[in-house]
């Protein structure tokens, strides 16, 4: 089964909710996710968020387009 995402939004519109997201790279990643903490983001390379490293505040990103 397949989620639904947005269409891609560009860096400068930042999530209107806190939480994880998609974000363009330029290149396939697996078991890195980027959190958006209502005012940075972070990449989380194994969903704890104890475990925070800044990320690029400069990407497109996308979320969920339904409530999970």
């Amino acid at each position: 089964m397949s989620k639904e995402l947005t269409p891609w939004f560009p860096a400068e519109v930042k999530p209107v909710r806190k939480g994880f997201y998609e974000r363009d790279y330029g290149f396939e990643q697996e078991d890195i996710a980027d959190y958006w903490d209502g005012n940075a983001w972070w990449v989380i390379p194994t969903y704890d968020l104890t475990e925070r490293i800044p990320g690029l505040p400069v990407l497109p990103w996308r979320g969920l387009a339904k409530k999970p």
